[in-house]
């Protein structure tokens, strides 16, 4: 088996059973929870909002979580049809449940000035002053990868019963052949960015931040590579000397990111944070007309190594190591070494952002240091950055220049790709598949293999969440396939 027969499969199931996941996701587990999940980490498509009165809405924060009392969220910032709004937001499954929990008989939701929910079962607004949004449609099933926890069915699956030990040299095939399927589809993707006005490594550039963010402020960084794209960064950071270039970027990051705004970290200022806000102040301010608002960050459930902070402090020693040469250039020179293994170690130690500076053993400004180092940017996500953005850009190049050696290079180095990215979606669908856990070991010691299994879950499995029965995954692995045309007998449909 190989990607083509893969995509095939891929293509008759869509034929069979159509993707419903964006029409019925309310239907298998989108509880209220969730719909919180997604407006915090704006899970969902934030272009051209519209409130159900159709007036036109723009978040410029999304509010803080609110965990020791109600409504959701507290302190967010909305502006409508040009006039700007800070208070409280309220989310539920169903616009309806608002008259179900009885807010509008509580004094406790006086301050609510948004509210967010999926389902618009009702005509009835909430209040008059009270702008109300609908998800529906705006969610993004693509998003959910780094949030598994969110979508992942916890019913009992019928392909664990299905797929015995004999199945499993198969089983292999079919994952690895989702794995490099999975490469080419993401790598269409940009295809369709490059359609655009915008740069090639602006674009590239952009799709990197993204990963820097998380999921949980992925939006935050798109935003900073929209403000300070590279090429501007590039022409500022040349004004100056070679040895204060890298303080001149960390400014730049920093700052544009309003993380030097934050009221709580007003006393015990280090040296490092007046360094950048003077230099900010004196130098840089005057090329950049727009900031992010701080209260944009979100921490909540978010490990101190993985704060906002940390992560801008990784970005910008990326960016210093690609200051004075354009990124896409950088990557196929390193591609164009002979041996793959070299050049896959060559890549990873590029990605890699040591414990270095400021941040090397703190999570925000002032506060306790961290009893050790820990890296900015380590392995792991190395591994989440090359499989996401780099790999597909890289086959995305191939296809464009038609280079079919470049092709084959990238899948070699994808298939030598030793550093495994932790998945919890992935741990679990392979957990339902196979129910020897002395085997799951070995389909999880990979990252070409955690790819392919993602790629089996986004296309057989969920779009029928919860409806195993509709699903003919276990009828794969008994297709006969005639390997020298690729066609595809379907034995048991």
């Amino acid at each position: 088996m190989d990607k083509e027969v893969y995509l095939q499969l891929r293509e008759k199931y869509k034929k069979i059973k159509p993707d419903r996941v964006k029409e019925n996701i309310s239907e298998y587990s989108l509880k209220e929870q969730t719909i919180a999940e997604i407006w915090y980490k704006s899970l969902f498509d934030r272009r051209n909002l519209t409130s159900v009165d159709g007036r036109k809405v723009i978040i410029v924060s999304v509010g803080e979580y609110n965990t020791v009392s109600v409504p959701d969220f507290v302190n967010a910032k909305i502006i409508v049809d040009g006039k700007e709004y800070s208070g409280d937001v309220e989310v539920h499954k169903n616009r309806s449940d608002w008259f179900k929990h009885k807010h509008h008989k509580n004094s406790l939701y006086k301050n609510v000035i948004l509210h967010v929910f999926y389902n618009n079962d009702t005509r009835t607004p909430v209040k008059e002053d009270i702008i109300e949004l609908c998800l529906k449609d705006r969610i993004n099933p693509e998003f959910f990868e780094e949030d598994s926890e969110l979508f992942y069915s916890s019913k009992e699956s019928l392909c664990g019963k299905s797929i015995q030990i004999k199945d499993y040299n198969l089983l292999e095939q079919l994952i690895l052949s989702a794995a490099e399927a999975r490469l080419n589809i993401k790598s269409e993707q940009f295809f369709c960015w490059f359609k655009t006005k915008t740069k090639e490594e602006q674009m590239l550039y952009e799709r990197i931040c993204e990963t820097f963010g998380y999921s949980n402020n992925r939006d935050n960084f798109l935003l900073i590579s929209k403000i300070a794209p590279i090429k501007k960064i590039r022409k500022i950071v040349k004004r100056y000397r070679l040895k204060e270039q890298k303080i001149i970027v960390d400014t730049i990051f920093f700052c544009v990111s309003g993380l030097l705004n934050r009221k709580d970290v007003l006393e015990h200022l280090p040296q490092y944070y007046i360094s950048l806000k003077t230099l900010w102040e004196k130098e840089i301010k005057k090329y950049f007309k727009k900031t992010i608002d701080s209260s944009r960050w979100r921490y909540y459930k978010t490990r101190p190594v993985n704060y906002p902070e940390r992560r801008i402090a990784a970005l910008s020693m990326f960016v210093s190591k690609i200051i004075n040469v354009e990124l896409q250039k950088l990557l196929l020179g390193l591609i164009k070494l002979k041996d793959e293994k070299d050049i896959l170690v060559h890549i990873k130690n590029f990605l890699y952002q040591p414990p270095e500076g400021y941040f090397a053993k703190h999570c925000r400004f002032g506060g306790k240091e961290f009893s050790r180092e820990y890296p900015l940017w380590g392995m792991e996500k190395v591994s989440s950055l090359l499989a996401n953005v780099i790999f597909p850009y890289l086959v995305y190049k191939s296809k464009q220049t038609k280079d079919e050696q470049l092709y084959k290079k990238v899948i070699k180095i994808y298939t030598l790709l030793d550093i495994k990215e932790k998945n919890s979606i992935a741990e679990k669908f392979l957990s339902s598949i196979i129910l020897y856990p002395e085997y799951r070991k070995y389909f999880l010691s990979k990252n070409i293999f955690i790819q392919g299994l993602l790629q089996i879950y986004k296309d057989f499995c969920e779009p029928n969440r919860g409806i195993c029965k509709n699903c003919f995954l276990p009828e794969i692995l008994k297709y006969e396939i005639n390997q020298e045309d690729k066609s595809i007998k379907f034995l048991e449909l």
